[in-house]
């Protein structure tokens, strides 16, 4: 593992959805507020997977940002700020990357014994293990896991 990760980062406003309760306890989500204007950073270098879990730790604290699989494409400076429509063909700000991990965003895994909010451990457990079924290559690697702005709502 070498390098870093590519960030997106928001030029105005977060990167994540935010959810509250009413005075009813009814939830709202509000969608991310960054827009269309982003610009791109390099992560500080990543050489094995405990400097990766600690850059990771650190972005968990930064709402207006998110790790990318690809990188902007040559020409493109971190202080362009860009659009990020166009992810495809000559108009497309950024290029596919070979990266040493695998990021996967998991929606819906529904359990009546998985709670995310008391026991998030073994909801992550309970995650893999159902992963490790369709994917035995999995079983045994490293794993960073997060749970989303949704996560227990």
């Amino acid at each position: 593992m070498s390098g870093g990760f590519t960030l997106c980062v928001s030029a105005r406003g977060l990167a994540t959805k935010q959810h509250w309760r009413d005075e009813k306890g009814v939830i709202y989500t509000s969608g991310y507020s960054g827009g269309l204007l982003w610009w791109f950073r390099e992560s500080p270098p990543v050489t094995d997977f405990d400097s990766m879990a600690q850059v990771l730790e650190v972005l968990l604290d930064i709402p207006n940002a998110f790790v990318i699989r690809g990188e902007p494409k040559p020409g493109i400076s971190g202080s362009d700020v860009l659009r990020l429509r166009r992810l495809r063909g000559p108009q497309a700000t950024i290029d596919d990357m070979p990266r040493q991990w695998l990021y996967l965003d998991i929606d819906h895994v529904a359990d009546a014994e998985i709670d995310v909010v008391a026991r998030p451990d073994d909801a992550v457990r309970y995650v893999l293990d159902r992963l490790c079924r369709f994917a035995p290559e999995l079983k045994d690697v490293s794993v960073f896991c997060q749970f989303s702005s949704s996560a227990g709502v």
